[in-house]
């Protein structure tokens, strides 16, 4: 059938349209449009999508409280952690002090502002949630089996 062909009938009534069938639709080519448009706006889409790009960073030292240095981070089940980020997963390890008594996390992740993990020691788990609060700090909890409690925790980023 040609563009100005009858198309089928529909309901007895012969319908006419410029298009090879009826309900067809007339593809979009606005000015502005064009390739260039098109290209611009794809490079634009991939540079800004959306992703782990928008994961915080982690990597670096951590202690439950404000130190200059990680060996000043001591004292009773203070906290300490040493983490290496690679896009949104995260290794490294939770110490009570600065190389204290650490265990290595296990499923360590960050997604936008989010960061959590979990390690195990001597039959219990311990599983972290945090949340960050500008670039040098991060709020959450430490959920432990061994007490069935959580531990509200606050980790300052070690200069």
């Amino acid at each position: 059938m040609s563009a100005r062909q009858t198309a089928p009938s529909i309901a007895g009534v012969a319908v006419r349209t410029r298009f090879p069938y009826p309900g067809a639709r007339r593809p979009v080519n606005h000015p502005g449009m064009g390739p260039t448009y098109r290209l611009v706006m794809g490079l634009a889409l991939i540079v800004c999508g959306c992703g782990d790009d928008d994961a915080i960073d982690v990597a670096g030292e951590w202690c439950g409280r404000a130190v200059a240095t990680a060996a000043e981070c001591v004292g009773d089940e203070v906290g300490y952690l040493k983490l290496a980020q690679s896009g949104s997963r995260v290794s490294g390890k939770m110490c009570e002090a600065y190389e204290k008594d650490c265990n290595d996390l296990q499923d360590g992740a960050v997604s936008e502002a989010r960061f959590s993990f979990f390690y195990e020691f001597a039959g219990h788990r311990v599983d972290g949630a945090f949340e960050a609060h500008g670039d040098d700090r991060l709020l959450g909890s430490l959920h432990s089996t061994k007490c069935g409690c959580d531990i509200p925790t606050t980790l300052s980023r070690v200069p």
